[in-house]
């Protein structure tokens, strides 16, 4: 059952995470997710296993989407903000293009999504950026997200990305503006 059309992939905060299952009327949601066969939908924590290095593409990394059905168990937990921009795109297109939702939130910061060649491109970021405000030595690599997450989709041929973030960043209005510009670029 393979089909030929476009993917968006989700990515971002965990807001953009809150599965279809925990929204207004999100039972009525869920079943009607089989009215939208040529969707197919991938849940992921990560893309890759953690890269911690600024050359992602030294890394040997094989990625390959487990793509689903819609059903009302599939979509409770794929992100609603994912959910609803595919299916409502899906209709526009009057269900003449199959279309695939990659999604993979987390709690982040917005640094921690930026490439290696953007990231020198914003002022005042965070050094350690990922997995919060706690610096770790470990997992807290500006690029470990981009490695890990954002790298291996580009090489899928994405039509487009969708990116859920904002909050975190509301008194750092130059980095968002920075950063936003910076993705749109780099994806």
């Amino acid at each position: 059952n393979r089909h030929l059309g476009d993917i968006y992939s989700i990515g971002g905060q965990s807001n953009g995470q809150t599965g279809v299952g925990g929204v207004y009327n999100s039972t009525a949601e869920m079943n009607r997710a089989p009215n939208y066969p040529n969707i197919r939908v991938w849940k992921g924590t990560r893309a890759a296993p953690f890269m911690d290095e600024p050359n992602p593409e030294t890394a040997d990394v094989a990625f390959t989407p487990s793509w689903r059905v819609p059903t009302p168990d599939v979509i409770n937990g794929v992100s609603a903000v994912g959910w609803f921009f595919v299916r409502s795109l899906y209709e526009m297109l009057n269900g003449t293009v199959p279309l695939g939702l990659l999604t993979d939130c987390f709690a982040s910061q917005l640094e921690c999504w930026l490439s290696p060649e953007a990231y020198p491109q914003c002022e005042y970021l965070n050094p350690y950026p990922c997995y919060g405000n706690v610096p770790n030595t470990t997992l807290g690599s500006r690029y470990l997200v981009y490695n890990s997450n954002i790298y291996p989709l580009l090489k899928l041929k994405n039509r487009g990305f969708i990116f859920y973030k904002g909050e975190g960043e509301i008194n750092r209005p130059s980095l968002w503006q920075c950063a936003i510009n910076a993705m749109v670029t780099d994806y």
